[in-house]
């Protein structure tokens, strides 16, 4: 029998959890010689799991059709995104610095 927990979490707290779920499996990834040492390098230093409010679009949609819950209001996606890498920016590539560029892998 299934022994379920309830916990909450706050969106960047999940986050958060997300990014460090997303760092564990580039590390077996790079133990079990499935990526370089060099990419993983650069893969930890860019990829986060960020939180983004989806209450109109894709969101949505995925709660109603998967909990069968009317979804009206607190619906987030949370997608792997890479930032920009230090050695780009400092390579000088055009960033805006109030708006990072997002990129979902």
């Amino acid at each position: 029998m299934a022994t379920y927990q309830s916990f909450s979490h706050s969106p960047t707290e999940y986050a958060a959890s997300l990014t460090n779920h997303t760092h564990m499996t580039l590390d077996w990834l790079v133990n079990h010689d499935f990526i370089t040492s060099e990419a993983w390098e650069e893969l930890t230093s860019t990829l986060i799991v960020t939180g983004v409010q989806n209450n109109k679009s894709w969101g949505r949609k995925i709660v109603e059709r998967f909990f069968n819950k009317d979804s009206t209001e607190d619906t987030w996606v949370f997608p792997i995104v890479k930032l920009d890498s230090r050695a780009a920016l400092e390579n000088g590539k055009p960033t805006k610095p109030t708006k990072p560029k997002l990129e979902i892998v």
